[in-house]
């Protein structure tokens, strides 16, 4: 049963993400799918010896090539194998790219949240995942958390595994996902710093005699891909550490003015309206919960799964704490939080269900609470996915006809 259920949730994610599949880039952010087809265009056309499988803008004009060096390849490089592979470059053939991502992502979460939280609330936060506004529409966008949220995935699972076994495929798995996702973005290495915390937070009273092990692989391989990314992106693009000094502090918002009030106002808005506002509630929920558990003291055999809602939390936050210039002009900068809301909101769902039952005095007015809380999720993320797919974006527009008349 569980497999025709995670199938169903697949094919809802499918039919979700496809929406508008071959259509023209016009929506909010899709200016990033033309600007990964023309890095994708550049190693297909120069090749991969010439741009040193570095992200290459090549002017139409000369021919001549500059670099982008703000990012790790893995994105450009995965949409030119995809636009290879599919002898066109169609805007189907680039948004099938991050879905193909997306869905890894789901059926890699089903089988972590079935780990830590059988299959009811398996089925029900991978649903979550594929119907909530941030992964129904983000998720079909060639982003670098997009193609980097099943690496991290992989490693919240593998460090768990590791922890119950002790087997070194599992290590081994770990650090796998670990270069995965260093070749995609630098939000990786947040999700591998997350995982890291957690371990010194937690690991030690689930697993006292393993963690040390897991955090010192994870360090060390994390700091070993950081270094070597690094170096590749400086050795390809051949700028110097001033353009990415300028890149990092344009980034973590140096020289902006907007406060910290206005910023975390703007923050709540965007999950508000990209993971609901119960969504937003239950990640603070299932957090203070689990604090409230480790103040007292309470030791777990195993990772619960509070522990993965924290660990998304703690991936998603500090990422936009950190680049919070990034996140002030991009919805998708809280992509990383979508499988800890997914997760707290079926864990919130189940707790409600079960209230609603308790006392027969009161049933019908707990039954007409979790009708109301059920028809936010669905009011606002129906609201907010026709709003996406139905207003184009000037920015796009603008942005998608100018790169495709200055460069290949």
């Amino acid at each position: 049963m569980f497999l025709l259920g995670a199938g169903a949730v697949l094919i809802v994610a499918l039919l979700l993400l496809s929406v508008g599949i071959g259509d023209d880039y016009r929506l909010q952010h899709e200016d990033n799918n033309a600007l990964w087809t023309l890095f994708a265009h550049s190693h297909l056309r120069l090749g991969l010896g010439a741009t040193r499988g570095q992200d290459a803008f090549v002017l139409r004009s000369t021919g001549a090539v500059t670099f982008y060096a703000h990012h790790p390849p893995g994105p450009g490089l995965a949409t030119a194998a995809a636009l290879s592979l599919a002898g066109s470059d169609e805007p189907r053939v680039v948004r099938s790219t991050a879905i193909f991502f997306q869905l890894v992502s789901i059926g890699l979460f089903l089988r972590l949240v079935r780990r830590v939280s059988g299959d009811r609330v398996s089925l029900a936060a991978g649903l979550l995942v594929a119907v909530l506004p941030m992964g129904a529409f983000y998720g079909r966008m060639v982003n670098h958390e997009t193609l980097a949220l099943p690496a991290w995935i992989l490693l919240v699972d593998q460090t768990l595994r590791y922890l119950d076994t002790a087997r070194g495929r599992n290590l081994a798995g770990l650090v796998v996902s670990i270069v995965w996702g260093a070749l995609v973005g630098w939000v990786s290495f947040f999700g591998a710093f997350a995982v890291f915390l957690w371990l010194v937070l937690r690991g030690r009273s689930v697993a006292p005699d393993r963690w040390r092990a897991a955090a010192l692989w994870i360090g060390a391989s994390a700091s070993l891909a950081f270094v070597l990314v690094l170096c590749h992106l400086l050795w390809a693009s051949g700028g110097g550490w001033g353009e990415l000094q300028r890149i990092f502090l344009e980034r973590i918002g140096v020289g902006k003015d907007y406060g910290a009030v206005a910023w975390l106002g703007k923050m709540l808005s965007f999950a508000r309206r990209l993971f609901t506002a119960t969504g937003t509630v239950a990640l603070g929920w299932v957090i203070w919960r689990l604090g409230r558990s480790m103040a007292r003291g309470r030791r777990e055999r195993s990772a619960q799964p509070a522990d993965v809602v924290l660990i998304s939390a703690l991936t998603g936050l500090s990422y936009m704490l950190v680049f919070n210039w990034g996140a002030w002009q991009h919805h998708y900068w809280q992509f990383p939080l979508l499988p800890g809301v997914a997760l707290a909101l079926a864990l919130l769902l189940r707790r409600l269900l079960a209230w609603a039952g308790e006392d027969p005095s009161g049933r019908i007015r707990r039954r007409a609470v979790v009708v109301l809380v059920l028809l936010e999720i669905c009011l606002t993320s129906g609201i907010s996915l026709y709003a996406r797919h139905t207003k184009a974006s000037r920015y796009c527009l603008e942005t998608v006809s100018r790169l495709r008349a200055e460069y290949f």
